[in-house]
């Protein structure tokens, strides 16, 4: 079965600045050998966690999820997967553009409990 790549992502509850990815793909590619993850800004910053030195972060192929502390308030970002062979050649990827409200949300259910 040929590979389909995809991913989704999602917040847990009281910790709004993770971001969880999990790798929904279906199908297989035996070249795949890493994969990327681009989390940018409406103002073309890339969001990477404390002492990356690159505007990615790497993802292990061989963990299916990956969580990254990326967040300090809430963020619509343009979000990229790479899936990559051994020679860091890009052979699949996926784009979405989504919304990280966790902040907002939580504090809103604070206000509803005051």
């Amino acid at each position: 079965m040929p590979f389909s790549p995809n991913f989704s992502t999602s917040q847990v509850l009281g910790l709004p600045n993770q971001i969880v990815f999990t790798d929904t793909s279906t199908g297989s590619d035996s070249n795949i050998a890493s994969r990327r993850v681009y989390m940018q800004t409406a103002a073309n910053i890339y969001l990477v966690e404390l002492g990356t030195t690159t505007n990615y972060e790497v993802w292990s192929i061989l963990d299916t999820t990956a969580t990254y502390d990326v967040l300090s308030k809430d963020y619509a970002l343009y979000v990229t997967v790479e899936w990559l062979n051994a020679s860091n050649i890009v052979l699949y990827n996926k784009q979405f553009l989504l919304g990280y409200t966790l902040y907002n949300e939580s504090f809103d259910y604070h206000l509803t409990q005051v």
